[in-house]
């Protein structure tokens, strides 16, 4: 159960740390969102504001994607080695320090939940 907690918190925060970027890359083109070329992904954050030709554009999405087979590999590694990481710690801990642990990570997947709720708008009430 803690291990799920610990995972599931772990992707939270690695997901909410790359939105910043995507929003960012996604506002940094030229502003010609409805062409109708087929969207390949941001751009890396600021390249967009360089004045890069499609060539150029072209280019960089090639060597994103590949690049991503390698980076999801390497991602997927360094997931295991903190999963058996986090393992070995928590064998450090005394029966007492495992369960406030465990109320900890609760409280704070309690609060993530609750902020992406108050993110949400509203619907309107029928009155």
């Amino acid at each position: 159960m803690r291990r799920t907690l610990l995972i599931g918190f772990a992707v939270m925060v690695g997901l909410a740390s790359l939105l910043p970027n995507v929003i960012i890359a996604q506002n940094d083109g030229d502003g010609s969102a409805a062409s109708n070329k087929e969207y390949r992904g941001p751009l890396p954050p600021h390249f967009g504001k360089l004045g890069m030709s499609d060539a150029q554009k072209e280019k960089v999405y090639s060597l994103q994607e590949a690049y991503e087979e390698q980076i999801e590999k390497l991602r997927k590694q360094i997931e295991q080695v903190e999963t058996k990481r986090d393992a070995e710690i928590a064998t450090l801990l005394t029966p007492g320090q495992k369960l406030r642990l465990k109320e900890l990570l609760d409280e704070a997947a309690q609060e993530a939940a609750a902020q992406s709720d108050s993110d949400r708008p509203t619907p309107p009430t029928a009155e």
